[in-house]
């Protein structure tokens, strides 16, 4: 199957939908997507294209018998994470363990330009999410990317190894509309593009893509990725057949999910350009903490000045302040894993004061931010 032909299709009026930021792609044009809730982190690493075919991540075979939607979807939730970016929501799913790392495929669509994302696992734990190796999203076909993360996430679903037939029940996880983990049913209407997309009535709306298409046994026949906007039930999927290529030539772009916030060019004095006592107050805890700890100025590879503080207790946090008021906030522990978080920020006389949207506050002495 070409390219070519998938394109063919997309001009038919087929829309690739992202969701909240639904990418929508028609004939191979984007119109601007929606807004999310989630800023892009403070820096982004280069995102690396998927390589030259390499043997090293091929996906995991299908079996077991037919199940009960009930049983499908006890069985799958926990493989499937909500995707946020700056403008879009979609979902992911996982497809192998390896290393003692966390591997998710997704649209490209989904991901963007962006080199980390942020994910929504099942049981409420965020995290960000590096994109280790993206297709790109030019053409129908190549609308595929590979997440990582450090750790051991969800069980990964496999593939379908045989062609779906049509009238054959399908599911469909994802985030419909924001509404995180949802499950819909419906069954193959048919196979398009010599079989490189699977047309579904599931219902499939902004969110889903880049999620989970399975059919009864739980194994994975496509990535939900595109609907037509202008009728109801004309769902598509790209189909397995275009999965597992995409995941053997990914083998080699693999890199380290990031582990802390990452550099950039210092403008202050170095690591430590202030040492002050700062006061922390978590939303567990009724009362404030002083704490030693040292500011950094510096600007990331996108021009935007980042401070980074380092904690007396091994904590390290960084924050960029935006114009309208808003604050990122990319904190990390002595072992775990970066976490992003939304707040605001009200400047005074000595120094700034920082609340997150999960309720905790932030006082920096001494610093007078540069806004960007």
């Amino acid at each position: 199957m070409t390219t070519r032909s998938l394109a063919s299709l997309a001009a038919t009026g087929l829309v690739a939908l992202a969701l909240n930021g639904c990418v929508i792609v028609a004939g191979g044009g984007r119109a601007p997507a929606e807004s999310s809730d989630w800023r892009q982190p403070a820096s982004q690493p280069a995102r690396p294209r998927a390589p030259a075919a390499s043997p090293r991540t091929e996906p995991a075979a299908c079996s077991g018998s037919a199940r009960s939607a009930q049983e499908i979807f006890a069985a799958s939730r926990e493989a499937v994470a909500v995707v946020h970016t700056p403008d879009t929501q979609g979902s992911a799913f996982v497809v192998k363990h390896e290393r003692g790392r966390t591997l998710l495929l997704t649209n490209s669509h989904v991901v963007g330009p962006y080199g980390q994302v942020q994910l929504n696992w099942s049981d409420g734990r965020s995290e960000v999410a590096a994109v280790v190796a993206d297709a790109g999203n030019s053409d129908p076909g190549v609308d595929l990317a590979l997440l990582e993360v450090s750790g051991i996430h969800g069980t990964p679903l496999a593939l379908a190894s045989a062609a779906p037939e049509v009238g054959q029940n399908v599911f469909a996880i994802g985030a419909p509309k924001g509404l995180e983990f949802s499950l819909s049913r419906g069954v193959v209407s048919q196979l398009r593009a010599d079989g490189d997309l699977v047309q579904t009535d599931a219902a499939i709306n902004g969110g889903n893509s880049g999620g989970p298409l399975l059919d009864e046994r739980g194994c994975v026949m496509g990535v939900a990725t595109f609907k037509r906007v202008d009728a109801e039930g004309l769902n598509f999927a790209l189909s397995s057949q275009l999965i597992a290529p995409f995941l053997v030539a990914s083998g080699s772009a693999r890199a380290p999910a990031p582990a802390s916030p990452p550099s950039g060019t210092g403008i202050g004095s170095g690591p430590e350009a202030a040492s002050s006592r700062c006061v922390f107050q978590s939303y567990k805890k009724p009362r404030a903490e002083e704490i030693g700890c040292s500011i950094n100025a510096r600007l990331n590879n996108n021009g935007h000045t980042v401070y980074d503080v380092a904690w007396a207790d091994g904590y390290r946090s960084s924050y960029v302040f935006w114009r309208d008021g808003d604050v990122e906030i990319l904190s990390k522990g002595g072992a775990g894993q970066p976490d992003t978080h939304q707040g605001a920020f009200e400047s005074f006389r000595d120094g700034v004061a920082i609340s997150s949207n999960e309720g905790s506050v932030t006082f920096l002495p001494g610093l007078e931010p540069s806004l960007n």
